[in-house]
């Protein structure tokens, strides 16, 4: 699971003195002992099973089987495994707002977008009203958009995947890099029930919430019988953005920064009502745009 594993293993042989303990040990580097964590199982010859507990979510650990006697502790063969990632559930951010989580391939997303006014550690966003910065936080408007200044918190840019930026999000929880993003869009375009029409470049329609949308006729743009959207469950909702006291594309966008600079503009994802793709871009750093936030 996220937090725990089962093993165990298999005493074959004592040679001349007596097995007084076994069991398994792990780590999350490679040949643990016993002086990592372990368990203790009994002793003597046979089988048994352990169950190791206190583990990390979605980290790789390396496991051994031991057995001790008189002359010392013999090991067996390493195995490894991962964690899994806690999707599905809700988390809640520090103003009690809660989230849907939602698992797509190996990434565990909000499913949907933030709404805090306030940074894991309680400390405010400042409201942005009609000003726009790139050296000030702002958030705009009930929608909650963000600038990318407030989405970064002082953090530098980074494509790294994951991308280890925290920023506005929860504990736990990071700013998806452009890679990231990436990430999501080839998993989504490799899997067919996600497609429209067959075409690995038609995931839009897959990622968008059933409703909200600017009416579209082509069979294939999100705003064309939008009840079919959403097979990932993402939900994005065309949020709009934000210059200052100007919004625009409400009902039109839903647009999501990512940690990566470029220059003085930073990549976003955006989704159209009329537009059957997602579309990669660079956008001006005091804009508001919305935020989703993926797990570590």
């Amino acid at each position: 699971t996220d937090t725990s594993a089962t093993c165990g293993g298999d005493v074959t042989a004592a040679g001349s003195t007596s097995v007084i303990a076994r069991g398994v040990c792990w780590s999350s580097s490679p040949s643990p002992t016993l002086s990592n964590s372990h368990t203790a199982n009994g002793y003597g010859l046979g089988s048994f099973t352990s169950n190791m507990t206190g583990l990390f979510p979605n980290t790789t650990y390396y496991v051994r089987a031991y057995a001790t006697s008189s002359s010392g502790t013999s090991y067996g063969n390493q195995k490894s495994f991962t964690t899994t990632a806690p999707c599905g559930g809700t988390i809640n951010d520090v103003d009690g707002n809660t989230y849907n989580i939602v698992q797509i391939g190996n990434q565990c997303w909000m499913a949907q977008n933030l709404r805090t006014t306030h940074y894991a550690d309680g400390t405010a966003i400042s409201a942005g009203g009609d000003n726009t910065s790139t050296t000030t936080g702002y958030y705009y408007f009930t929608s909650r958009l963000y600038n990318w200044k407030a989405v970064m918190r002082n953090s530098n840019s980074s494509n790294a995947n994951p991308s280890g930026v925290q920023g506005i999000c929860p504990t736990g929880w990071h700013v998806p890099s452009d890679a990231e993003w990436t990430h999501l869009e080839n998993y989504v375009g490799s899997q067919s029930q996600y497609l429209c029409n067959g075409n690995s470049s038609y995931i839009a329609k897959a990622l968008a919430a059933t409703s909200g949308w600017y009416n579209s006729i082509e069979i294939c743009d999100v705003g064309n019988n939008q009840s079919s959207n959403n097979a990932t469950g993402f939900s994005a909702i065309p949020a709009g953005a934000c210059y200052g006291l100007s919004f625009s594309d409400g009902g039109m966008s839903a647009n999501f920064w990512s940690s990566t600079s470029s220059s003085s503009e930073a990549y976003d994802r955006s989704i159209d009502a009329d537009f059957p793709n997602v579309y990669r871009s660079t956008v001006t750093k005091e804009v508001g745009l919305s935020v989703r936030c993926l797990h570590d």
